[in-house]
């Protein structure tokens, strides 16, 4: 009796996967405009947190510091200037803004003139 129930579970399983195979296949279809709706959506989220950035950099180019972070609390540079590099990009694709085309650019300025001869960055502004 036991073989005979262990038989129908794999049966049920092979039936239910094949079932949900074909639903995918048959609905899947509204699938690619569902990617879309996830893409804009992503593309809003970047917008919403890419913006703030722009308002913390050094726009200055007469300072040694143009292109750096720069918090707005406590006045520290932060070090993690690179990480916001693609993100300013991306919204630069997005958008087409020239305000992000210069974040980009000034960005990448600044790291430039932070790298060490070893290739690094120092972590610490006091080092600087």
């Amino acid at each position: 009796m036991h073989k005979h129930k262990s038989k129908y579970n794999c049966f049920m399983l092979q039936r239910t996967g094949f079932i949900l195979c074909m639903w995918m296949l048959l609905y899947g279809q509204s699938a690619p405009a569902q990617k879309v709706q996830v893409k804009e959506a992503y593309a809003r989220v970047l917008l919403k947190l890419t913006r703030p950035l722009l308002g913390m950099q050094v726009k200055d180019t007469l300072s040694r510091d143009c292109g750096a972070l720069q918090c707005e609390r406590c006045g520290v540079l932060h070090t993690r200037a690179a990480e916001v590099m693609y993100p300013f990009y991306m919204s630069w694709q997005i958008t087409g803004e020239h305000a992000f085309e210069l974040a980009v650019k000034r960005s990448a300025s600044w790291l430039f003139r932070q790298q060490q001869p070893n290739g690094s960055w120092k972590e610490t502004p006091e080092e600087w």
